[in-house]
Protein backbone atom coordinates (compact mmCIF):
# COMPACT_ATOMS: atom_id res chain seq x y z
CA UNK A 1 0.00 0.00 0.00
CA UNK A 2 1.51 3.40 -0.94
CA UNK A 3 2.34 5.80 1.87
CA UNK A 4 -0.35 8.32 2.74
CA UNK A 5 0.40 11.71 1.16
CA UNK A 6 1.47 14.66 3.28
CA UNK A 7 -0.18 18.07 3.07
CA UNK A 8 0.42 21.28 5.01
CA UNK A 9 -1.31 24.58 5.47
CA UNK A 10 0.37 27.05 3.14
CA UNK A 11 1.78 29.26 5.86
CA UNK A 12 3.66 26.31 7.36
CA UNK A 13 5.50 25.79 4.06
CA UNK A 14 7.04 29.20 4.74
CA UNK A 15 8.10 28.41 8.28
CA UNK A 16 11.79 28.61 9.16
CA UNK A 17 13.16 28.66 12.69
CA UNK A 18 14.39 32.16 13.48
CA UNK A 19 16.84 30.99 16.16
CA UNK A 20 18.39 33.95 17.97
CA UNK A 21 15.72 36.30 16.58
CA UNK A 22 12.91 34.37 18.25
CA UNK A 23 11.07 36.38 20.90
CA UNK A 24 10.40 33.32 23.09
CA UNK A 25 12.47 30.28 22.15
CA UNK A 26 10.92 26.85 22.45
CA UNK A 27 14.36 25.64 23.61
CA UNK A 28 13.84 27.15 27.07
CA UNK A 29 11.19 26.60 29.71
CA UNK A 30 9.79 23.40 28.25
CA UNK A 31 10.75 19.84 29.07
CA UNK A 32 11.70 17.93 25.89
CA UNK A 33 10.85 14.22 26.29
CA UNK A 34 13.08 11.56 24.77
CA UNK A 35 11.89 8.12 23.71
CA UNK A 36 14.10 5.17 22.84
CA UNK A 37 14.32 6.14 19.16
CA UNK A 38 15.51 9.62 20.14
CA UNK A 39 18.19 8.20 22.41
CA UNK A 40 19.39 5.73 19.78
CA UNK A 41 19.68 8.49 17.17
CA UNK A 42 21.53 10.82 19.54
CA UNK A 43 23.94 8.06 20.58
CA UNK A 44 24.59 7.23 16.93
CA UNK A 45 25.27 10.87 16.09
CA UNK A 46 27.30 11.74 19.19
CA UNK A 47 29.65 8.78 19.04
CA UNK A 48 32.72 10.32 17.43
CA UNK A 49 34.62 10.98 20.64
CA UNK A 50 34.58 10.38 24.37
CA UNK A 51 33.79 14.08 24.82
CA UNK A 52 30.60 13.76 22.75
CA UNK A 53 29.53 10.64 24.62
CA UNK A 54 30.09 12.42 27.94
CA UNK A 55 28.16 15.44 26.70
CA UNK A 56 25.19 13.26 25.76
CA UNK A 57 25.31 11.39 29.09
CA UNK A 58 24.94 14.73 30.87
CA UNK A 59 22.25 15.99 28.49
CA UNK A 60 19.89 12.98 28.53
CA UNK A 61 18.53 12.77 32.08
CA UNK A 62 15.70 10.95 33.78
CA UNK A 63 12.35 12.50 32.96
CA UNK A 64 10.64 14.72 35.50
CA UNK A 65 7.32 13.49 34.04
CA UNK A 66 8.02 9.89 32.98
CA UNK A 67 5.52 7.99 30.84
CA UNK A 68 5.47 4.56 29.26
CA UNK A 69 7.23 5.83 26.13
CA UNK A 70 9.26 8.76 27.48
CA UNK A 71 11.58 7.87 30.36
CA UNK A 72 14.20 10.56 29.67
CA UNK A 73 14.34 14.24 28.74
CA UNK A 74 16.88 16.86 27.71
CA UNK A 75 18.60 18.57 30.62
CA UNK A 76 18.30 22.32 31.17
CA UNK A 77 20.78 24.81 32.54
CA UNK A 78 20.11 26.99 35.58
CA UNK A 79 18.18 29.44 33.40
CA UNK A 80 15.87 26.75 32.06
CA UNK A 81 17.53 26.63 28.61
CA UNK A 82 18.24 23.36 26.84
CA UNK A 83 21.89 22.41 27.39
CA UNK A 84 22.28 21.96 23.62
CA UNK A 85 21.33 25.61 22.96
CA UNK A 86 24.38 27.75 22.23
CA UNK A 87 24.77 31.31 23.61
CA UNK A 88 23.58 32.80 20.30
CA UNK A 89 20.33 30.83 20.43
CA UNK A 90 20.97 28.04 17.92
CA UNK A 91 20.67 24.28 18.52
CA UNK A 92 24.12 22.68 18.54
CA UNK A 93 22.74 19.22 17.77
CA UNK A 94 21.15 20.55 14.59
CA UNK A 95 24.25 22.56 13.74
CA UNK A 96 26.69 19.67 14.18
CA UNK A 97 24.70 16.67 13.01
CA UNK A 98 21.73 17.96 10.99
CA UNK A 99 17.99 17.46 11.30
CA UNK A 100 18.22 13.66 11.35
CA UNK A 101 19.79 13.78 14.82
CA UNK A 102 17.06 15.89 16.40
CA UNK A 103 14.66 14.31 18.90
CA UNK A 104 11.20 13.86 17.43
CA UNK A 105 9.69 16.62 19.57
CA UNK A 106 12.30 19.13 18.40
CA UNK A 107 11.96 18.11 14.75
CA UNK A 108 8.17 18.35 14.90
CA UNK A 109 7.53 21.62 16.76
CA UNK A 110 5.86 23.97 15.85
CA UNK A 111 4.21 21.55 13.48
CA UNK A 112 1.25 19.49 14.59
CA UNK A 113 0.88 16.40 12.45
CA UNK A 114 -2.49 14.68 12.29
CA UNK A 115 -2.51 11.13 10.94
CA UNK A 116 -5.85 10.71 9.19
CA UNK A 117 -4.94 7.42 7.57
CA UNK A 118 -5.68 8.68 4.07
CA UNK A 119 -3.18 11.54 4.53
CA UNK A 120 -0.96 13.30 7.05
CA UNK A 121 -1.87 16.93 7.77
CA UNK A 122 0.62 19.52 9.04
CA UNK A 123 -0.81 22.50 10.94
CA UNK A 124 1.01 25.20 12.88
CA UNK A 125 1.14 25.45 16.67
CA UNK A 126 0.64 29.14 17.39
CA UNK A 127 2.63 29.00 20.62
CA UNK A 128 5.62 29.57 18.32
CA UNK A 129 6.11 33.31 17.61
CA UNK A 130 7.11 32.77 13.98
CA UNK A 131 4.23 30.36 13.30
CA UNK A 132 1.82 32.84 14.90
CA UNK A 133 3.22 35.65 12.76
CA UNK A 134 2.91 33.65 9.52
CA UNK A 135 -0.61 32.51 10.37
CA UNK A 136 -2.16 35.70 11.73
CA UNK A 137 -0.62 38.46 9.62
CA UNK A 138 -1.03 37.08 6.10
CA UNK A 139 -4.25 36.48 4.23
CA UNK A 140 -2.98 33.74 1.91
CA UNK A 141 -1.71 31.26 4.49
CA UNK A 142 -4.60 28.79 4.42
CA UNK A 143 -5.23 26.04 1.92
CA UNK A 144 -3.60 22.63 1.74
CA UNK A 145 -0.39 22.18 -0.24
CA UNK A 146 1.76 19.06 -0.89
CA UNK A 147 4.40 18.69 1.81
CA UNK A 148 7.73 16.84 1.85
CA UNK A 149 8.63 15.84 5.42
CA UNK A 150 11.82 13.97 4.59
CA UNK A 151 14.16 16.93 5.12
CA UNK A 152 12.87 17.63 8.62
CA UNK A 153 14.02 14.61 10.55
CA UNK A 154 11.61 12.48 12.52
CA UNK A 155 8.14 14.06 12.75
CA UNK A 156 5.75 12.70 15.36
CA UNK A 157 2.11 12.43 14.18
CA UNK A 158 -0.70 12.75 16.65
CA UNK A 159 -2.90 9.64 16.85
CA UNK A 160 -5.73 9.54 14.34
CA UNK A 161 -9.02 11.20 15.25
CA UNK A 162 -11.10 9.32 17.78
CA UNK A 163 -14.56 9.24 16.23
CA UNK A 164 -17.68 7.56 17.45
CA UNK A 165 -18.32 4.07 16.04
CA UNK A 166 -19.06 4.15 12.31
CA UNK A 167 -18.55 7.93 12.08
CA UNK A 168 -16.95 8.47 8.67
CA UNK A 169 -14.05 10.87 8.42
CA UNK A 170 -16.02 12.57 5.63
CA UNK A 171 -18.37 14.06 8.25
CA UNK A 172 -15.50 15.78 10.00
CA UNK A 173 -14.25 17.01 6.63
CA UNK A 174 -17.67 18.46 5.84
CA UNK A 175 -17.90 20.24 9.16
CA UNK A 176 -14.40 21.64 8.89
CA UNK A 177 -15.11 22.96 5.37
CA UNK A 178 -18.33 24.59 6.56
CA UNK A 179 -16.50 26.14 9.53
CA UNK A 180 -13.93 27.63 7.15
CA UNK A 181 -16.63 29.09 4.91
CA UNK A 182 -18.50 30.63 7.85
CA UNK A 183 -15.36 32.11 9.38
CA UNK A 184 -14.31 33.69 6.07
CA UNK A 185 -17.68 35.44 5.57
CA UNK A 186 -16.31 38.93 6.27
CA UNK A 187 -19.54 40.71 5.45
CA UNK A 188 -20.62 39.73 8.98
CA UNK A 189 -18.86 40.56 12.25
CA UNK A 190 -16.45 38.03 13.71
CA UNK A 191 -18.84 37.60 16.66
CA UNK A 192 -21.70 36.71 14.31
CA UNK A 193 -19.51 34.14 12.57
CA UNK A 194 -18.37 32.59 15.85
CA UNK A 195 -21.94 32.39 17.11
CA UNK A 196 -23.19 30.80 13.87
CA UNK A 197 -20.43 28.19 14.14
CA UNK A 198 -21.33 27.48 17.77
CA UNK A 199 -24.96 26.98 16.77
CA UNK A 200 -23.93 24.61 13.96
CA UNK A 201 -21.67 22.63 16.33
CA UNK A 202 -24.50 22.32 18.83
CA UNK A 203 -26.82 20.91 16.18
CA UNK A 204 -24.26 18.51 14.70
CA UNK A 205 -22.81 17.17 17.96
CA UNK A 206 -25.62 14.72 18.79
CA UNK A 207 -25.49 13.30 15.28
CA UNK A 208 -21.94 11.96 15.67
CA UNK A 209 -21.63 11.65 19.47
CA UNK A 210 -23.23 8.22 19.61
CA UNK A 211 -23.52 5.42 17.11
CA UNK A 212 -23.75 7.01 13.70
CA UNK A 213 -26.66 5.76 11.63
CA UNK A 214 -27.53 6.52 7.98
CA UNK A 215 -30.34 8.73 9.26
CA UNK A 216 -27.92 10.71 11.45
CA UNK A 217 -25.53 11.10 8.54
CA UNK A 218 -28.34 12.51 6.41
CA UNK A 219 -29.35 14.95 9.16
CA UNK A 220 -25.72 15.97 9.61
CA UNK A 221 -25.30 16.64 5.90
CA UNK A 222 -28.57 18.59 5.86
CA UNK A 223 -27.27 20.85 8.66
CA UNK A 224 -24.05 21.44 6.71
CA UNK A 225 -26.03 22.21 3.54
CA UNK A 226 -28.03 24.89 5.36
CA UNK A 227 -24.84 26.87 5.97
CA UNK A 228 -24.62 27.53 2.23
CA UNK A 229 -27.84 29.55 2.32
CA UNK A 230 -27.03 33.25 1.91
CA UNK A 231 -29.32 34.02 4.88
CA UNK A 232 -27.67 31.56 7.29
CA UNK A 233 -25.45 34.06 9.10
CA UNK A 234 -28.16 36.69 9.28
CA UNK A 235 -30.55 34.14 10.75
CA UNK A 236 -27.93 33.10 13.30
CA UNK A 237 -27.38 36.72 14.32
CA UNK A 238 -31.13 37.27 14.69
CA UNK A 239 -31.36 34.23 16.96
CA UNK A 240 -28.35 35.18 19.09
CA UNK A 241 -29.33 35.89 22.72
CA UNK A 242 -28.70 39.46 23.70
CA UNK A 243 -25.54 40.20 25.67
CA UNK A 244 -25.93 43.54 27.40
CA UNK A 245 -22.72 43.85 29.42
CA UNK A 246 -20.51 45.10 26.57
CA UNK A 247 -18.00 42.33 27.20
CA UNK A 248 -17.52 42.98 30.92
CA UNK A 249 -18.21 39.34 31.83
CA UNK A 250 -15.45 38.11 29.49
CA UNK A 251 -13.13 40.84 30.76
CA UNK A 252 -13.62 39.71 34.37
CA UNK A 253 -13.22 36.07 33.31
CA UNK A 254 -9.89 37.05 31.81
CA UNK A 255 -8.75 38.59 35.07
CA UNK A 256 -9.65 35.33 36.87
CA UNK A 257 -7.61 33.34 34.36
CA UNK A 258 -4.63 35.67 34.66
CA UNK A 259 -4.71 35.33 38.46
CA UNK A 260 -4.55 31.54 37.95
CA UNK A 261 -1.49 32.05 35.73
CA UNK A 262 0.24 34.08 38.46
CA UNK A 263 -0.37 31.28 40.97
CA UNK A 264 1.43 28.65 38.89
CA UNK A 265 5.08 29.77 38.87
CA UNK A 266 6.28 26.68 37.00
CA UNK A 267 4.43 27.70 33.84
CA UNK A 268 6.21 28.85 30.67
CA UNK A 269 7.13 32.44 31.42
CA UNK A 270 5.94 34.28 28.30
CA UNK A 271 2.41 35.07 29.46
CA UNK A 272 3.53 35.82 33.00
CA UNK A 273 6.11 38.31 31.68
CA UNK A 274 3.47 39.93 29.49
CA UNK A 275 1.05 40.23 32.41
CA UNK A 276 3.79 41.80 34.56
CA UNK A 277 4.30 44.42 31.84
CA UNK A 278 0.55 44.99 31.63
CA UNK A 279 0.36 45.64 35.38
CA UNK A 280 3.44 47.86 35.29
CA UNK A 281 1.92 50.02 32.56
CA UNK A 282 -1.31 50.38 34.54
CA UNK A 283 0.56 51.29 37.71
CA UNK A 284 2.56 53.91 35.81
CA UNK A 285 -0.71 55.51 34.69
CA UNK A 286 -3.03 54.95 37.65
CA UNK A 287 -0.73 54.42 40.63
CA UNK A 288 -0.10 51.27 42.70
CA UNK A 289 -3.77 50.62 43.48
CA UNK A 290 -5.66 49.12 40.52
CA UNK A 291 -9.40 48.95 41.27
CA UNK A 292 -11.39 46.83 38.84
CA UNK A 293 -13.59 49.70 37.62
CA UNK A 294 -10.50 51.68 36.57
CA UNK A 295 -9.15 48.71 34.62
CA UNK A 296 -12.51 48.18 32.92
CA UNK A 297 -12.88 51.84 31.90
CA UNK A 298 -9.33 51.91 30.59
CA UNK A 299 -9.95 48.71 28.65
CA UNK A 300 -13.08 50.18 27.05
CA UNK A 301 -11.23 53.33 26.03
CA UNK A 302 -8.35 51.37 24.52
CA UNK A 303 -10.69 49.02 22.71
CA UNK A 304 -12.64 51.91 21.21
CA UNK A 305 -9.49 53.73 20.11
CA UNK A 306 -7.77 50.80 18.43
CA UNK A 307 -10.86 49.22 16.87
CA UNK A 308 -11.93 52.54 15.39
CA UNK A 309 -8.67 52.65 13.46
CA UNK A 310 -7.92 48.92 12.98
CA UNK A 311 -11.21 47.09 13.57
CA UNK A 312 -11.12 45.29 10.21
CA UNK A 313 -7.53 44.12 10.71
CA UNK A 314 -8.17 42.89 14.26
CA UNK A 315 -11.19 40.89 13.06
CA UNK A 316 -9.01 39.30 10.37
CA UNK A 317 -6.33 38.30 12.89
CA UNK A 318 -9.00 36.61 15.02
CA UNK A 319 -10.53 34.98 11.94
CA UNK A 320 -7.19 33.37 11.05
CA UNK A 321 -6.69 32.23 14.64
CA UNK A 322 -10.13 30.59 14.47
CA UNK A 323 -9.42 28.99 11.10
CA UNK A 324 -6.24 27.44 12.48
CA UNK A 325 -8.16 26.20 15.51
CA UNK A 326 -10.59 24.28 13.32
CA UNK A 327 -7.95 23.02 10.90
CA UNK A 328 -6.17 21.28 13.78
CA UNK A 329 -9.21 19.47 15.18
CA UNK A 330 -8.07 16.01 13.92
CA UNK A 331 -5.00 16.32 16.15
CA UNK A 332 -7.09 17.18 19.22
CA UNK A 333 -8.13 13.62 19.97
CA UNK A 334 -11.94 13.93 20.10
CA UNK A 335 -13.17 15.78 17.02
CA UNK A 336 -16.71 14.51 17.57
CA UNK A 337 -17.08 16.97 20.48
CA UNK A 338 -17.72 19.88 18.19
CA UNK A 339 -19.39 22.27 20.63
CA UNK A 340 -16.65 21.77 23.23
CA UNK A 341 -14.06 22.57 20.56
CA UNK A 342 -15.98 25.71 19.58
CA UNK A 343 -16.40 26.77 23.21
CA UNK A 344 -12.64 26.48 23.65
CA UNK A 345 -12.19 28.66 20.56
CA UNK A 346 -14.64 31.32 21.77
CA UNK A 347 -12.92 31.39 25.15
CA UNK A 348 -9.51 31.76 23.48
CA UNK A 349 -10.74 34.58 21.23
CA UNK A 350 -12.24 36.37 24.23
CA UNK A 351 -9.02 36.03 26.25
CA UNK A 352 -6.91 37.22 23.30
CA UNK A 353 -9.11 40.33 23.03
CA UNK A 354 -8.77 40.98 26.75
CA UNK A 355 -4.99 40.62 26.50
CA UNK A 356 -4.70 42.69 23.33
CA UNK A 357 -6.52 45.76 24.62
CA UNK A 358 -4.49 45.65 27.84
CA UNK A 359 -1.17 45.23 26.02
CA UNK A 360 1.38 47.77 27.30
CA UNK A 361 2.19 48.86 23.73
CA UNK A 362 -1.45 49.73 22.95
CA UNK A 363 -2.08 52.41 25.54
CA UNK A 364 -4.30 55.43 25.01
CA UNK A 365 -1.25 57.57 24.23
CA UNK A 366 0.57 55.09 21.96
CA UNK A 367 0.80 55.93 18.25
CA UNK A 368 -1.92 54.27 16.17
CA UNK A 369 0.58 52.24 14.20
CA UNK A 370 -0.20 48.97 12.42
CA UNK A 371 3.26 47.51 12.96
CA UNK A 372 2.90 48.15 16.70
CA UNK A 373 -0.51 46.47 16.65
CA UNK A 374 0.82 43.42 14.78
CA UNK A 375 3.66 42.93 17.25
CA UNK A 376 1.16 43.03 20.11
CA UNK A 377 -1.20 40.59 18.37
CA UNK A 378 1.57 38.07 17.77
CA UNK A 379 2.85 38.35 21.35
CA UNK A 380 -0.61 37.91 22.85
CA UNK A 381 -1.21 34.87 20.65
CA UNK A 382 1.98 32.93 21.29
CA UNK A 383 2.11 33.84 25.01
CA UNK A 384 -1.50 32.74 25.55
CA UNK A 385 -1.18 29.54 23.49
CA UNK A 386 2.15 28.54 25.01
CA UNK A 387 0.99 29.02 28.58
CA UNK A 388 -2.73 28.25 28.62
CA UNK A 389 -3.21 25.69 25.86
CA UNK A 390 -0.12 23.62 26.74
CA UNK A 391 -0.56 23.39 30.52
CA UNK A 392 -2.80 20.65 31.98
CA UNK A 393 -3.13 22.51 35.30
CA UNK A 394 -4.44 25.60 33.53
CA UNK A 395 -6.67 23.51 31.31
CA UNK A 396 -8.27 22.18 34.48
CA UNK A 397 -8.61 25.74 35.83
CA UNK A 398 -10.22 26.81 32.56
CA UNK A 399 -12.79 24.03 32.70
CA UNK A 400 -13.59 24.97 36.30
CA UNK A 401 -13.97 28.64 35.33
CA UNK A 402 -16.36 27.63 32.55
CA UNK A 403 -18.38 25.45 34.92
CA UNK A 404 -18.54 27.99 37.74
CA UNK A 405 -19.59 30.73 35.34
CA UNK A 406 -22.25 28.59 33.70
CA UNK A 407 -20.70 28.46 30.22
CA UNK A 408 -21.70 24.86 29.64
CA UNK A 409 -24.61 25.61 27.30
CA UNK A 410 -24.90 27.25 23.91
CA UNK A 411 -27.09 30.10 25.17
CA UNK A 412 -24.62 31.09 27.87
CA UNK A 413 -21.60 30.91 25.58
CA UNK A 414 -22.82 34.16 24.02
CA UNK A 415 -21.31 35.94 27.04
CA UNK A 416 -17.86 35.25 25.59
CA UNK A 417 -18.62 37.48 22.61
CA UNK A 418 -18.42 41.23 22.29
CA UNK A 419 -15.43 41.84 24.55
Amino acid sequence: MPAAPWVALRYMLRFRCTGPACEDTCCAGWHVPLDERDLVQLRRSMNRSVEEQTELARAAVASSHPTLHFAAELAQDAGGRCVFLDPAGWCTVHGRYGTAALPGTCATFPRRVADLGVRQEVIGDLSCPEAARLCLLHDDGFGWEPYDPTALGRLIPQPGPVLAPDAPLALLEQFRAAAGDLLRARAETIDTRLWALARLADRCDPLIAGRVTPRNVQHFEDEIARTRDSRYLADAERDRPAATDGGEFAFLLGQQLFVAVARLPALPSGLRRLLERVHASYRATHGPELPGDVLWRDFLARRARWTERFGREIAEYLERFALNHWMRIPAEGRPDRLLAHQRRLMLSVAMLRVLLFQHPDLTLSAPLDRERLERAVVECCYAYCRTVLHTPELETSLQELLRVNGLDSLERMVRLLGV
